[in-house]
């Protein structure tokens, strides 16, 4: 009986691969710190108890900067986006004294100022019609002669803190928090030549799956399952040699060479036959190439990474000569504790969101946003409108997007509900981690422990400096 070979760990690392590039490679991707989470294992419970939920409800998102829309959303004087993260719940709305962000409640009895989407002069609450301006004071109270507590500074809406960066803006409820940019540096900084404020929102998917938000999370956080759960990737991602770092405490960073087959393929295919899988999965990297003019020698990245700048520039109409193949095959991505990944890159570029669901441990939404540079020649595009897909609704279904992504995506959908559950049947009661390519995991969770100890001690949240 033929055994299978467990793969053992590769010889190259991605440094090694990117610099065989003819380009060269760019200094941002050089390894950042790493971080010692060691290798013990975690309660699993953490997943689907009512206790842990509350925990995080009241010590993690209640004192994170978190991504609640976009400047588009709310693009004229009056517009209100709604957005909530378990159990709390926000207005997000742009008036003349700029963006502003306030808990989405009455001071009377609580009752939900808006209850989606809208456009508003003022905050009329629908149970007793006290109501406010877009500025947050109190302008109109029909009971004012029963309610001799208020007063003009303590009637006033609370507000949440705001930033804005790249036309995503930004939320934190702890008065107290760190400036966005200051812990969101390294990933601003990187991020900077690859021109986020002049990109469209070309699809915005949002899933709703059965599972806690840190289940749904964690397989976008590492490339172990890719030859499992996604084989058709393996001819062209360098799995295995994925780089893993913490530019700080907030940001952390998985990247996979593109054009690289996996180590774990034997045998390893040839230059030629990289894009012939490629093309054969519907890769658009390889759309427009006429395989059968390539010539007898060549390296898939370089080739690929020409393709990239020809079709770039065609589409608009800016210079990518200096563009490092890394910069164009890549899959670059930064994340931002605890809920948010921005790609880096040239060309289209994905984001992430997760969060749970209002009240439910065991349900979760995951926001798939693609970013795409603005057409030549052309206006910005109007932003894609949210598609919103249930437990069983199929990302395939949807027109927008790449059929490629899609199939990728729907195979992660497919086996989070199953990671859910099957958890729950651990003699042990743990869940275990690789030591390397599942620190950001690890890491994770052991941050999120950190904001829960602080919390509880009425300490400052943890700064942005790396505990080795």
């Amino acid at each position: 009986m033929n055994e299978k070979k467990l793969s053992s760990k590769p010889e190259n690392t991605y440094q090694d691969i990117i610099s065989k590039d003819i380009t060269g490679a760019p200094k941002f991707l050089e390894p950042a710190a790493n971080v010692t989470t060691g290798v013990e294992g975690i309660d699993a419970d953490r997943y689907w108890t009512q206790e842990f939920y509350d925990l995080e409800n009241e010590f993690l998102w209640s004192r994170v900067w978190q991504m609640a829309c976009q400047i588009v959303d709310i693009p004229n004087e009056g517009d209100c986006f709604h957005y909530e993260i378990a159990d709390k719940s926000f207005i997000i709305v742009n008036t003349a004294n700029g963006i502003k962000a306030y808990y989405n409640a009455c001071l009377h009895r609580g009752r939900k100022l808006i209850t989606g989407h809208c456009r508003k002069s003022e905050f009329e609450c629908p149970f007793h019609a006290i109501t406010w301006s877009l500025d947050g004071k109190i302008v109109r109270n029909p009971i004012a002669w029963d309610m001799p507590q208020w007063n003009e500074e303590n009637s006033r809406l609370p507000s949440v803190k705001v930033s804005i960066w790249a036309g995503f803006i930004f939320i934190n409820m702890d008065d107290n928090a760190p400036d966005f940019h200051s812990l969101a540096h390294p990933m601003i900084k990187d991020l900077e030549p690859f021109d986020w404020d002049n990109r469209y929102r070309e699809f915005w998917f949002e899933k709703h799956v059965k599972a806690n938000w840190k289940t749904l999370a964690e397989p976008f956080m590492e490339s172990h399952h890719s030859q499992t759960t996604h084989p058709q990737l393996v001819p062209a991602i360098g799995d295995i040699n994925s780089q893993y770092d913490f530019p700080n405490a907030y940001i952390s960073r998985q990247i996979s060479a593109g054009a690289t087959a996996s180590p774990a393929m034997e045998p390893q295919p040839s230059e030629k036959e990289k894009l012939e899988l490629m093309k054969k999965r519907g890769d658009a990297r390889v759309e427009g190439v006429a395989l059968e003019e390539l010539p007898d020698e060549f390296r898939a990245r370089t080739f690929l990474g020409k393709h990239a700048r020809k079709r770039l520039n065609e589409t608009t109409g800016k210079d990518y000569s200096e563009a490092k193949d890394s910069e164009l095959l890549d899959y670059i991505l930064y994340g931002i504790f605890p809920h948010m990944t921005f790609w880096a890159g040239y060309g289209p570029k994905l984001v992430y969101r997760w969060r749970p669901e209002p009240g439910n441990p065991e349900g979760s939404i995951m926001d798939i946003i693609m970013m795409s540079p603005i057409p030549l020649g052309k206006e910005r595009p109007e932003p894609a409108r949210k598609v919103i897909l249930g437990y069983n609704d199929k990302v395939s279904s949807c027109e927008q997007g790449p059929s490629s992504l899609k199939i990728v995506l729907d195979q992660d959908f497919g086996n989070i509900p199953h990671i859910q559950t099957g958890m729950k049947s651990l003699k042990s009661g743990k869940i275990n981690f690789s030591e390397y390519t599942e620190s950001r995991i690890r890491y994770m969770h052991q941050f999120i422990d950190q904001f829960i100890e602080t919390g509880r001690a009425k300490k400052s949240i943890p700064n942005a400096e790396l505990e080795h």
